[in-house]
């Protein structure tokens, strides 16, 4: 009886091109060829692409697709002098993963099908990839929208819409498919508003560790009218600072990074967001670039009802506690305000450090 994880094995030794192996599987019963194939193309392996050409892989469609998605130029090249035609779905590989070189040889070779591969850049983030396809002709921003958003993308959600994407109810029931808190927010906070559609998106959607059971929660409590969705403007997009305040207010720093790494710079606008939010760690992400305004921040927690943010800003010097106090009313902040007002609760002072997120 043959050793049933043989074809898992070469395939393995095709994705690091070591010949040798692969000859010894194929001894031992491996005949899945054109899957070693793909698997030897997706890492540009071609000595071993050649080996599976010689045992009669023919499946260079696939292979030069496989070869787009990481960007290996060589290996594609080698699919198309056997006969590989799939450039536009290889362009559409190429632009989902950033490999600027591997889309603009697909375009060479006659690939056009550029809002796909906008879709595909957008679901993952890849703003100058989607620049690059706008600029040969995509113009299907509301799909983009829609893809960007199914893969939490909000920076790439701002460029469409900055490009006029509206459909953000769509875009509002992929983000709730793929359990994004961040990107239902800012679909809802740009004018979504089929919530029922969304929740049926989410409850019905793969679990992804905790984050559906968070997104879903954080949508029913926005449905139930115990959470606010603060509106915004389609317009205040280009400089993607609606996106970065969006992600302090959930806490995530990669996404806000990405944002402030392409234009955003209102980072006392974020320390509100994440304050209200309860997220210390896109607080202090905020002050180590400057933010400044721990009032605002400070308005924002005690509406929210939120004791350790508000002491955390007044802690690095905020001190509007009257306003606070009328915005606490109704939680269980406007009880704690009351007695660091009256000199029965001491915050002690800290002043912010710039420069450093700790």
């Amino acid at each position: 009886m043959g050793d049933p994880n043989v074809d898992d094995e070469m395939n393995a030794a095709a994705a690091r091109g070591d010949t040798e192996a692969m000859a010894l599987h194929a001894g031992r019963g491996a005949a899945f060829f054109d899957d070693a194939l793909v698997c030897a193309a997706e890492n540009g392996e071609l000595e071993a692409m050649a080996w599976c050409a010689r045992e009669g892989a023919t499946e260079f469609g696939a292979a030069l697709e496989s070869a787009a998605r990481n960007g290996h130029v060589a290996a594609m090249a080698w699919c198309a002098d056997r006969g590989a035609l799939s450039f536009d779905e290889a362009l559409a590989w190429a632009a989902a993963g950033g490999h600027a070189a591997a889309a603009a040889w697909c375009a060479g070779r006659g690939a056009a099908d550029f809002d796909a591969a906008l879709c595909g850049a957008a679901r993952h983030g890849r703003l100058e990839i989607m620049a690059w396809c706008a600029g040969r002709g995509a113009a299907d921003f509301d799909a983009a929208l829609d893809w960007a958003a199914g893969g939490g993308q909000v920076g790439a959600m701002a460029w469409c819409v900055a490009r006029g994407a509206r459909d953000f109810d769509r875009a509002l029931a992929s983000a709730a498919g793929s359990a994004s808190a961040e990107a239902m927010e800012l679909a809802i906070a740009w004018g979504a508003t089929d919530l029922e559609a969304a929740e049926l998106c989410i409850k019905s959607s793969k679990p992804r560790f905790c984050a559906k059971d968070w997104a879903e929660a954080w949508l029913d409590k926005v449905i139930a009218g115990k959470l606010a969705v603060e509106r915004r403007s389609p317009q205040e997009t280009e400089n993607f600072n609606a996106p970065m305040c969006v992600a302090a207010r959930h806490g995530k720093l990669e996404a806000m990074a990405w944002c402030a790494d392409h234009g955003a710079a209102d980072v006392d606008a974020a320390l509100a967001w994440a304050a209200g939010g309860g997220q210390t760690g896109a607080m202090e992400w905020c002050v180590a670039r400057g933010a400044r305004d721990f009032d605002q921040a400070l308005l924002r927690a005690a509406q929210h009802g939120n004791v350790n943010m508000m002491k955390q800003c007044i802690a690095w010097g905020a001190t509007a506690l009257a306003p606070a106090k009328e915005r606490a009313k109704g939680t269980r902040a406007e009880a704690w305000l009351d007695k660091v007002i009256a000199g029965e609760l001491a915050v002690g002072r800290r002043a912010p450090e710039p420069g450093s997120s700790a």
